[in-house]
């Protein structure tokens, strides 16, 4: 089986759906909207070397200014902090270079990464007054690399609901929790997309959504990527039920190409292809991209388990708690409340990944796909490939 190749994601973000508001039920301090070019260097940073993984000792290091993980593609993070009451998105390039800034409103936290073919994208969430709305949610997207726009602002339903470019209308107060209807723009234009059913997430440039079409639960892919698949086959819980939803699995970040798809109240998820649908693990608990090796590894209940474009790679016990923090560099390092384990990706072999005179490990938790990694360490930390600028 051939997959097309994807550049890396975190995840984040994976990799991880943030349910963020958009308001403007109070007054705030008004932000800058204007994109920034800066091109200045982050403060570097002294680290405990010893505790470092061996591959990035010696490194320069950089306090990153972002409130949580960042998400990356092309070897450019980008995330965001709290200044002066507005919220300052900041794009930073792997060698410790601020690259753009733009600012918007406290309550328009949501936002995302996708691509317009080559080129990567961050999508950002703005509110607007009109005459129809006081608070008219807006959508945009920005080159990553330089900041330029790409299309927007654009009218959305509500909130940045995500995964991808998906929005959702505020839920009714009489449903806490929930949200209302859910809608997706395509990343490359920013028009709405209509689907047939629920729409799931928007990965890459794939939209994934789910129907009940006949009687029968079934999974579609519409837009880079086109399959059908029923939802029975994913391995999903109450797989014939409409209220059974799948979306990714919280918590975890979303390997390029793949996507992990599982119900709210599982700890297990369907690792799927997104090229065509296929089941890889229909129980996996943590997946990761490693663009070094190639390799797709993923853990399931008591396994590990590497995949290349050919197939299965190699498979091996595991410990009961332990899941992947992040692969890179032909290593992937695995962690649960008591224990830190290192794997090569290749061979799904134990690597030393660390001094053996270490008394504490620093776990990356994100490595870029060009090598570089962030910690979060008593600031969140990033360890560039590069000498800084």
């Amino acid at each position: 089986m051939k997959h097309r190749r994807i550049r890396a994601v975190v995840a984040a973000l994976i990799s991880v759906a943030i349910l963020a508001s958009c308001s403007s039920e109070e007054e705030l301090p008004e932000p800058e909207r204007a994109v920034h070019s800066v091109n200045s260097s982050l403060p570097e940073v002294e680290v405990e070397q010893l505790s470092l993984p061996f591959a990035f000792q010696e490194l320069p290091a950089f306090t990153l200014p972002f409130e949580d993980i960042p998400r990356s593609a092309d070897g450019i993070l980008f995330g965001l902090h709290e200044v002066g009451g507005v919220l300052e998105f900041s794009a930073v390039s792997t060698d410790g270079e601020v690259l753009w800034t733009t600012e918007r409103p406290a309550s328009c936290s949501g936002f995302t990464l996708s691509a317009i073919g080559e080129t990567p994208i961050a999508v950002l969430t703005d509110v607007e007054s009109t005459d129809d709305a006081l608070a008219q949610v807006t959508a945009s997207a920005y080159d990553l690399r330089t900041g330029e726009l790409q299309w927007g602002p654009v009218p959305v339903a509500g909130a940045w609901q995500g995964p991808g470019t998906v929005f959702a209308e505020a839920a009714p107060a009489s449903a806490m929790g929930e949200t209302g209807q859910r809608q997706v723009l395509d990343p490359a234009s920013g028009e709405p997309v209509e689907t047939d059913g629920h729409v799931i997430g928007e990965f890459d440039g794939t939209i994934l959504s789910q129907s009940d079409a006949g009687g029968e639960a079934t999974i579609t892919a519409e837009g880079e990527q086109e399959w059908e698949v029923p939802l029975a086959e994913l391995g999903a819980d109450d797989a014939g039920s409409a209220d059974s939803v799948v979306k990714p699995l919280p918590g975890q970040s979303r390997p390029p190409g793949f996507v992990l798809l599982g119900s709210d109240d599982s700890s297990e998820a369907a690792l799927v292809d997104l090229s065509n649908g296929e089941v890889i693990s229909p129980r996996a608990t943590s997946a990761s991209w490693d663009p070094a090796a190639e390799m797709l590894i993923f853990t399931e209940p008591g396994t590990l388990g590497g995949y290349t474009s050919e197939g299965p790679a190699w498979n091996r016990e595991l410990a009961e708690g332990l899941r992947i923090a992040a692969s890179g560099g032909v290593l992937t390092y695995l962690r649960s409340d008591t224990a830190v384990q290192v794997i090569n990706a290749v061979t799904g072999e134990d690597a030393v990944g660390y001094d053996p005179e270490a008394t504490n490990y620093a776990i990356p938790s994100l490595v870029t796909a060009d090598g570089a990694a962030v910690f979060n360490l008593e600031d969140l930390t990033l360890i560039g490939t590069h000498e800084g600028p």
